[in-house]
């Protein structure tokens, strides 16, 4: 293996090992066989065995196993089930594990309906059959502006039920009840009463302030002496706002801290509807199936090249859509161009934080191998599947973005924040054939050169017959609604406005940013009048929007995305030569770190 590999993988083993010892029970150890077969007994009568081939020095997955009448409980190492096995633990001899089941005869269901509109789902427990409900399992379940006043028999909230007596003789299903919070001002129709009520609205300056405070202005107009906003991109703003507009990975590391977007539209009266918005989109707008943020924006990268050299060697074919096209295009400008120009690039782009966000886990994706996927209520890697082809599937993404990004001929400036300049400089004066732009800022610039064509950044990385080949990866933003901040009125007139600025977003057209709802969409970037606006000239040739993509919401998603570390792909990178056998090392552990992030380990 190379010099700049065995930095990366070492670096990316320091991570890994920074973890609690008891999560590091069982690191591999040196192996007598490339494999070992880990064989699930069923534990009950003449049941048949499930045997898994598993790859010394890997972990295995567990078995999801049924049985009519009873639910598996989990994994033991011996048939009387008295210590359990540890999915973490590597795989390093021939392994027996045996079921331990549970009678769904014993156990009942008890569904807690949160019994209003715009409620999350409802929270579903087992329980012991003919014995009361214990404390620990009831759901906490806070609604914005109201007083939780006690769980019900019935939907309509007649019959209470006592937990301290009540005792559950077969599935039951529980509804929430709710009274009014005194401390909210309402009309004879059960309105709330806005009177000279100031939001706080912190907003990142990342070039859509401006827009947003117009928005806002015209927002305090139409409900003068009710509501004022404030919008404000200090950092001190930020500690009492009750309200933020930012980028969304981030704002999930502190959901905790977040009221539920939905819990506040529903609060406020708000109609939300997901189908309002691009489904992809705005997936990370979601964590555990519950929305926190309002999508509103995103920042769409593209493909930038040079008119003149594209119509020199490919002429009047199809642009390019596929791995193999744009590889196989990229190669032949570069041989030919290189002869007369030592300096020239095929491909160049930045190195900073929207790459990361964006472009380098494209590959990924669009050989759908997603760093993570929110399946069942957990949140997984299917990498190691091995009913899949994931794994291997994920060794292609990595040697695609080193065939594209990889080696002498393409270059990764350094990180140069917020800006694409270069990167279309280059490409305008032929000294590189093609680049990347990932900030929306850039659009009206690229749309606004004769000498620079636009594509979308779908097929980079991935060749027909792969589900996601034509994913584009975007950033979104949009509101977040901050718990410790604003009362429940501040947070209901803070939802207004969120509502109203989604319904305006083509206000951040023409500064680069691609709405999120579809509508606006549509009228203003689809159907615009692109003869009058340079972005929009730009933003129309991105891609179709149905294929803007992001990962599930996941709390831990920036840290899945830094130290995962593109910065450390891009130093792997820095070696000419690359191999399948240095792909498939980077991507088992970029797997191993991924994996430990979704268990809860500290990294």
């Amino acid at each position: 293996m190379k010099k700049g590999l065995k930095a990366v993988i070492a670096i990316l083993l320091a991570l890994t090992l920074t973890v609690p010892l008891a999560a590091c029970k069982g690191n591999p150890e040196p192996v007598a066989k490339e494999s070992y077969n880990v064989t699930f007994h069923l534990n009950y009568g003449d049941a048949e065995t499930y045997v898994v081939k598993v790859k010394a020095g890997t972990r295995t997955s567990s078995y999801k196993a049924s049985r009519a009448g009873y639910t598996l409980k989990g994994w033991y190492k011996e048939p009387d089930c008295q210590n359990a096995f540890a999915f973490t633990d590597y795989i390093n001899a021939d392994v027996d594990l045996y079921a331990l089941w549970e009678r769904d005869a014993d156990k009942v269901t008890v569904t807690f309906d949160f019994n209003y509109t715009g409620a999350r789902e409802p929270a579903v427990i087992s329980v012991d059959s003919g014995k009361p409900i214990a404390s620990a399992d009831i759901p906490f379940c806070p609604r914005l502006g109201m007083r939780f006043d006690g769980w019900y028999k019935d939907a309509a909230c007649t019959s209470a039920w006592d937990m301290s007596a009540d005792k559950v003789a077969g599935h039951t299903t529980l509804y929430a009840k709710y009274a009014p919070d005194e401390t909210v001002q309402r009309d004879e129709e059960d309105n709330i009463i806005y009177e000279n009520v100031t939001v706080g609205v912190y907003a990142s300056d990342l070039g859509y302030v401006n827009d947003l405070a117009k928005l806002a202005s015209a927002f305090n107009k139409e409900h003068e002496g009710e509501i004022e906003i404030q919008v404000s991109s200090t950092a001190a703003s930020e500690n009492y706002a009750t309200m933020r507009f930012t980028q969304t990975p981030g704002a999930n590391k502190e959901y905790a801290s977040l009221v539920p977007a939905e819990d506040v539209y529903a609060f406020a009266g708000i109609e939300y509807s997901a189908d309002d918005w691009y489904k992809d989109a705005t997936r990370d707008a979601y964590i555990d199936g519950v929305l926190y943020t309002v999508p509103v924006i995103a920042a769409v990268p593209c493909l930038i090249y040079n008119k003149q050299l594209m119509d020199v060697y490919n002429g009047d074919k199809a642009l390019p859509s596929t791995f193999t096209e744009y590889k196989t295009l990229l190669d032949t400008v570069y041989a030919a161009e290189v002869e007369n120009n030592a300096d020239f690039i095929k491909m160049v782009t930045a190195t900073n934080w929207s790459f990361m966000e964006t472009t380098s886990y494209a590959t990924f994706f669009q050989n759908g191998a997603d760093y993570y996927t929110y399946n069942n209520g957990n949140y997984v890697n299917k990498w190691g599947d091995e009913e899949s082809s994931s794994f291997a599937d994920a060794v292609t993404a990595v040697e695609n973005f080193y065939s594209i990004l990889g080696g002498d001929n393409a270059e990764r400036r350094p990180w140069d924040e917020y800006h694409d300049d270069v990167t279309i400089s280059k490409v305008a004066d032929g000294s590189a054939f093609m680049g990347i732009v990932s900030m929306a800022t850039s659009a009206g610039t690229i749309g606004g050169k004769d000498g620079i064509g636009i594509q979308p950044i779908s097929g980079l990385f991935a060749d027909s017959g792969k589900m996601y080949k034509d994913s584009i990866p975007v950033q979104p933003f949009g509101f977040q609604f901050c718990k410790a901040n604003g009362s429940a009125t501040e947070l209901a007139a803070a939802a207004l406005f969120a509502d109203y600025v989604s319904k305006h977003s083509d206000a951040f057209v023409e500064s680069g940013w691609y709405p999120l709802r579809k509508a606006v969409a549509v009228s203003s970037v689809i159907n615009g009048n692109a003869a009058d606006s340079a972005a929009v000239r730009a933003m129309q040739k991105f891609g179709n929007p149905e294929n803007f993509r992001v990962h599930d919401g996941y709390t831990d998603e920036k840290t899945v995305f830094y130290n995962v570390g593109w910065d450390h792909l891009f130093t792997m990178m820095e070696e000419f030569e690359f191999t399948h056998e240095d792909a498939e090392a980077f991507t088992a552990t970029v797997k191993e770190y991924i994996l430990g992030v979704l268990k809860g380990v500290t990294l």
